[in-house]
């Protein structure tokens, strides 16, 4: 008995397979939130110049957008153009949401700001890697620009934090904060590292510190991590610790 066997090739090129897609906003979808919701790990949501708020819809959200694992958000036209700002007032409920244990996620080309006083601007609470490129963080009120807590590393490049109590904060994760601007931050220590005594690794390079009120706090401060990398700052109020 013979058997007779053959494969259709047709049928091997259009069965699924995982596509790197783009969802563009408005075009696609008219809120940020929808399309990241539609998106998979791997898509990039990208964003045309505008400004976007909390309210868009129609329903006030808790964030203005919730990241997603795997999935780039990015603007087309860059911060000067793209705005993500709240409307409804917050001392505890970020903007920018990065979900416990999201990874791989990268947010890109935003301005991030409050059109109603305080506001935080970008929370990662348990995130494994988030990284954050030409952002610029600016008048959130007594309210931080970026918290990161327990997660594997935080990348933050390229952004500018102007009119914000403290720009950033971060604690047991790995921290790599490159060519960032740091300006008229108003409340304590404008850059605050906690390694956590778990080896931990800090890098800060080519960054500027100018115009800053910290009172009795200081532009930069590590703790207990393993390396610290080149600082740069201006005035020279800097603290590194073991």
């Amino acid at each position: 008995m013979r058997i007779l066997c053959f494969f259709a090739p047709a049928l091997l090129l259009t069965s699924p397979l995982a596509r790197a897609a783009t969802l563009r906003v408005p075009a696609d979808y008219a809120i940020i939130q929808d399309a990241i919701d539609a998106a998979v790990a791997g898509d990039t949501v990208l964003v045309a110049p505008g400004t976007y708020t909390d309210c868009d819809g129609g329903d006030c959200l808790p964030e203005v957008v919730r990241l997603k694992t795997g999935v780039d958000l990015i603007s087309e036209g860059g911060p000067e153009v793209t705005t993500l700002g709240a409307t409804v007032p917050s001392s505890f409920e970020s903007m920018i949401e990065a979900p416990v244990g999201s990874a791989g996620a990268t947010i890109q080309g935003f301005r991030i700001t409050s059109f109603a006083g305080i506001r935080p601007g970008l929370n990662a609470g348990d995130a494994l890697r988030l990284e954050i490129r030409d952002c610029h963080f600016d008048n959130l009120g007594p309210a931080l620009g970026v918290q990161t807590q327990f997660g594997e590393e935080v990348v933050i490049e390229d952004c500018e934090f102007s009119a914000v109590q403290r720009a950033i904060h971060t604690y047991d994760i790995d921290v790599r904060i490159e060519r960032c601007v740091f300006r008229e931050c108003t409340g304590g220590t404008v850059v605050t590292m906690n390694g956590r005594e778990r080896g931990r690794t800090a890098v800060v390079r080519d960054c500027e510190f100018r115009e800053n009120n910290a009172g009795s706090g200081y532009s930069l401060a590590v703790t207990r991590f393993q390396a610290a990398g080149a600082i740069t700052s201006s005035p020279p109020s800097v603290r590194c610790s073991a």
